[in-house]
């Protein structure tokens, strides 16, 4: 009888301390050697949370060694392996075989995928995909990318909300053909910048400020040398040169023709000569002083140019006129 309870005790003594199976209203552990402390927490697998201890609450350990070492709380590790060197770091979730391996003491980071944040020692870090961020060391670091490469799909850091992408983006497209490929939609920013450097280092930048304000700079467009074009929100563009083939201008204003009238007066040579002696420039263009103060608009010195053309051009006729009969009195005179 001694014999049978001897047996019956090593029956169940021995699968928790050397199979490692507790089950508790608190604890769940199933694995050689697994643990068989900690509160609310469940081991599965060879040696899974071994070093767990009596404060170490909440963790979810599946897979061969993963949480080998942990005491900290709130983990949630699956796969080999996965946490093996977690110690006293909390609130983190590794999935994938290695994931995490070097992480002692990190907090709230998420790992997914086999390798991913192998060498990782920091804590507030996302890496998704196999090797992701594997040999990132840092903390609030975000890698998304299916490679241990330094130059994710997408990296981010949450400390300073910074995200890059290393790839082409298509927006409505699955094949985009630049780094940024709309297809059909429409690109709308508010108070934002794009800044650009060529192989010499010269930074070209365009800006785009949300000032409500009539006259801010709605859109800017700058190098090393300052602010070469910007576009101000009543639709004024100021720039300092412009070189073109064509420019197309839309009047607002009706073309000079009416000079041609016969009902228009035409200013006499004389009072145009004294005008021009007084002022210094020609009647209804404006003084060169005006023009660099307040510059002038294309439409209006368009229109201007062209009415004194044509007002020219009858001065030049009346003058033909005149020519032709002095002519012909000085004919009249000879015979």
């Amino acid at each position: 009888m001694k014999k049978v309870f001897l047996f019956l005790a090593i029956a169940t003594i021995f699968p928790i301390f050397v199979w490692g199976q507790a089950n508790t209203s608190t604890l769940t552990s199933y694995g050689y050697n697994s643990g068989v402390s900690g509160l609310y927490s469940s081991y599965f697998g060879i040696y899974t949370g071994k070093a767990a201890t009596s404060s170490s609450t909440n963790n979810v350990f599946f897979g061969m060694y993963s949480g080998l070492k942990t005491t900290g709380s709130e983990n949630t590790f699956i796969g080999r392996s996965a946490g093996f060197n977690n110690t006293t770091g909390g609130y983190n979730t590794y999935v994938g075989t290695w994931a995490g391996q070097n992480n002692s003491s990190g907090l709230r980071n998420t790992f997914i995928g086999n390798l991913s944040g192998y060498k990782n020692t920091g804590s507030y870090n996302v890496f998704i995909g196999f090797s992701a961020g594997y040999n990132e060391t840092g903390s609030n670091k975000l890698y998304i990318d299916n490679s241990s490469t330094t130059l994710p799909l997408i990296y981010g850091d949450f400390s300073t909300d910074m995200i890059a992408l290393n790839g082409r983006v298509g927006i409505k497209t699955n094949n985009p053909s630049a780094t940024l490929h709309i297809n059909q939609g429409m690109l709308l920013m508010t108070g934002s910048s794009f800044n650009g450097e060529n192989w010499n280092g010269d930074v070209a930048r365009i800006l785009v400020d949300a000032g409500p304000s009539t006259g801010h700079n709605f859109l800017r467009f700058k190098n090393n040398n300052g602010t070469q074009v910007f576009i101000t929100s009543n639709g004024k563009i100021f720039c300092n040169a412009i070189e073109t083939t064509e420019i197309e201008v839309k009047q607002n204003v009706s073309f000079p023709d009416y000079v041609f009238e016969d009902t228009y007066k035409l200013m006499d040579l004389e009072d145009v000569s004294k005008f021009i002696q007084q002022n210094k420039h020609l009647p209804e263009i404006p003084s060169a002083k005006k023009i660099a103060q307040n510059g002038m608009k294309l439409s209006e010195i368009t229109n201007s140019m062209m009415k004194k053309i044509e007002e020219l051009t009858l001065y030049i006729i009346e003058l033909d006129k005149t020519n032709k009969l002095l002519e012909e009195r000085i004919k009249m005179l000879e015979e």
